[in-house]
């Protein structure tokens, strides 16, 4: 039950950011790229942390180590930034198609 909780958060938390990426799909700068990339860092880290500390031993049976909670930590940053940069892929093209 908190794993789902977790993902509906997030998901939550992603579609609040919409009218935001849409109001930079509209200045059209570069830079708006970088801080949706650091924002889905930022976010996948922070769901790392949380889900790490919802679900600390992981499976049944299976202990975590160190290097396995190292590991999961980029991997879901790099994650959460390429939906974010999907998302306002997404939102570009229909923004840019409602002209």
């Amino acid at each position: 039950m908190h794993l789902i909780t977790l993902v509906a958060a997030c998901a939550l938390l992603l579609f609040w950011r919409v009218p935001r990426y849409m109001t930079w799909c509209r200045s059209d700068r570069t830079a708006d790229l970088v801080r949706i990339a650091v924002e889905g860092i930022i976010a996948g880290v922070a769901v790392a942390g949380i889900a790490m500390a919802l679900f600390p031993t992981g499976e049944p049976g299976m202990m975590i180590g160190l290097s396995d909670r190292l590991l999961f930590l980029p991997v879901l940053a790099g994650v959460c930034m390429l939906n974010g940069l999907l998302l306002y892929a997404v939102i570009r093209t229909l923004d840019h198609q409602s002209r």
